[in-house]
């Protein structure tokens, strides 16, 4: 019998064990059975819902009796791959068969050799070194951490090598980064563990140390295809073969066929909830376009340039603009990925690509990208710089590795357009720089740069700082105007960028604080940046995001969040994102829809 399902959830229960495997004695797991020794062990146990589904017709239990017809089907499986760990179990359900186990250190802890190149790596003295329980290590060794700067680093049963730092004492920043270390040595096949795991915590002596939820987990790639692969693909070929639209279009026949056979389906209210939605998108997306525009004026980069690239430190605005900018910057235009070899196709910015499309991650272009000269003391020099408009500061991965990863591909991209084998002293630096719109409260009204520095760890073999000074990339977080940093490039962002000022206010700032000369253009792309803006703002008005005409915001609010779950079938996260609903307000929507 051939079953059809919409929709398939994997659960996984780790360390709730039923009873051993074939090979449990290869693993030393004779007699392993954790459900069944938790019942034995404790008076009363109640688990209705895994009762209902039949769980106790797959196990006897002490005090849960089977059901004679359940929920769910039940059976028991045993493992094909070649070990017990996490990672292999895991690994097998998504389709993967390991032949060859992970490394375990259970019995021995790690090798000296591994030890003594993680101490010379990251500056910590290893403590510890053995299997042991997260919690009984930390009452053992945390009060010698604090005390000294060590770290404990431990292991279990699994394929795994565990790190401890205290949050107040070692620092999250810090335990992550030897961490990612670890992780690195462990690649190595004599090494090679399934996961290297940060175990931060809290706490100042024995007895009051305590685990945080920062836990970080850094695991081997899967070696092969999953079922998660193969998801994807499929939803690849659906795109290829008329992208959205086709889906959209698909689902309403769908919907059609359904509604002539008699199912009582409310398709009118549905249709209505994913046009309001498909709306507030394209609204958004030219609101979007319009920031872009903005900030790819010349006078507005060169107002960016002199505050955020030393090159120009020395220059006036209105040189930068004029004499420094290499032809029009581009818009959208440029892609990001590449998985061929770049090829030249612009005659405006020396050896730009219109668009690379990756085979794993689609098209991503700059939103604006262009040629600039500066001058030094050996004459003018070339940049390639890059501007992005970020809205969402935390996008569910730090910010600025993609701002170093751009940096990375604006070098790399230079390859047969700027130089050749054998003449990297033609590569341009490159500077990435981030105008990020709505940051984190602590990063607010901020601007920072990240660049390559010389460090001398033995004697003083000093480089000219031009053949490794190639890349930086410059956060600029906006903020409030009550705030003590507000004013000079930040003011100027903020007010150009503006939702609330108007086009006039605008003009008038900029032409008298900043000295940017308002051209027809300019003031004509503030304009409609300031009507898009209010476009969005009607619209989001209509559908009760902003207002809550009549039946107040927070209940406003919580029918826009969801109309778009309902209608692109997405989390709650994930539409209070396409909303742009404040993360500080996130809570309450959430248990206002729970309730």
């Amino acid at each position: 019998m051939e079953y059809k399902f919409k929709r398939i959830f994997t659960i996984v229960i780790d360390s709730m064990g039923i009873g051993q495997m074939a090979d449990a004695a290869k693993f030393d797991d004779v007699g392993a059975d954790t459900l069944g020794h938790i019942s034995e062990s404790v008076e009363t146990f109640e688990i209705p819902n895994f009762r209902r589904l039949g769980i106790a017709n797959l196990k006897p239990l002490k005090q849960v009796s089977p059901v004679d017809t359940p929920l769910g089907y039940y059976f028991a499986m045993n493992e094909r791959s070649n070990g017990k760990d996490t990672m292999t179990g895991h690994w097998e359900m998504m389709g993967l068969h390991i032949t060859k186990p992970f490394k375990t250190f259970t019995e021995t802890g790690f090798p000296k050799e591994l030890i003594d190149e993680l101490e010379k790596r990251t500056g910590h003295k290893v403590i510890g070194n053995k299997s042991a329980s997260g919690t009984e290590i930390l009452d053992e060794l945390a009060e010698e951490e604090i005390a000294t700067g060590h770290m404990i680093v431990y292991t279990s049963a699994d394929s795994v090598l565990q790190i401890c730092g205290n949050e107040e004492t070692f620092g999250l920043d810090e335990l992550y980064r030897c961490c990612e270390i670890a992780r690195e040595l462990t690649l190595k096949d004599e090494w090679r563990v399934g996961r290297v795991i940060a175990r931060p915590y809290v706490g100042k002596k024995k007895g009051e140390f305590k685990r945080t939820s920062n836990r970080h987990d850094y695991a081997l790639k899967p070696t092969g295809k999953t079922a998660l692969d193969a998801l994807k693909e499929k939803v690849n070929d659906l795109c290829k073969n008329g992208g959205v639209t086709a889906l959209l279009q698909k689902v309403k026949k769908q919907r059609i066929i359904k509604a002539r056979k008699g199912g009582a389906y409310p398709m009118q209210q549905e249709e209505n909830y994913l046009a309001q939605s498909i709306s507030q998108v394209d609204a958004d997306a030219r609101y979007d376009e319009g920031v872009k525009r903005l900030l790819a004026n010349k006078s507005i980069l060169a107002v960016i340039m002199k505050e955020c690239v030393p090159e120009y430190r020395g220059c006036t605005v209105w040189e930068i603009a004029e004499k420094y900018i290499e032809g029009e910057p581009q818009i959208g235009a440029v892609g990001v990925d590449a998985d061929e070899t770049n090829r030249s196709v612009s005659a405006t910015i020396h050896g730009t690509n219109t668009e690379d499309v990756t085979l794993t991650e689609g098209t991503i272009r700059y939103d604006v990208r262009f040629y600039a000269t500066a001058p030094s003391e050996d004459g003018l020099i070339g940049l390639i710089l890059n501007v992005e408009a970020q809205n969402r500061y935390n996008a569910g991965y730090p910010l600025l590795k993609r701002a170093i990863y751009y940096c990375s591909r604006m070098i790399s991209a230079q390859y047969g357009t700027e130089f050749t084998k054998g003449e990297y002293g033609k590569i341009k630096k490159v500077y990435s720089i981030w105008v990020c719109m709505n940051p984190p409260k602590n990063r607010r009204n901020t601007i920072t740069q990240y660049s390559i520095q010389e460090k001398h760890i033995i004697g003083e073999a000093v480089e000219q700082i031009r053949n490794y000074d190639l890349m930086s990339a410059v956060m600029i977080c906006l903020g409030d105007e009550d705030d003590k940093n507000y004013g000079g490039l930040l003011k100027f962002l903020e007010v150009l960028l503006s939702e609330e000022k108007s086009p006039e206010t605008k003009k008038e700032i900029l032409e008298t604080e900043f000295d940017v000369p308002m051209t027809q253009t300019l003031e004509s792309e503030v304009r409609r940046m300031c009507n898009l803006s209010q476009g969005v703002k009607e619209r989001a008005m209509e559908q009760g995001v902003a207002k809550g005409i009549g039946i107040g915001e927070d209940k406003a609010t919580l029918n826009a969040i969801r109309n778009v779950m309902n209608s692109f079938k997405v989390s709650a996260d994930v539409a209070m994102d396409a909303l742009h609903i404040p993360t500080e307000n996130r809570a309450k929507y959430r248990a206002m829809l729970q309730s």
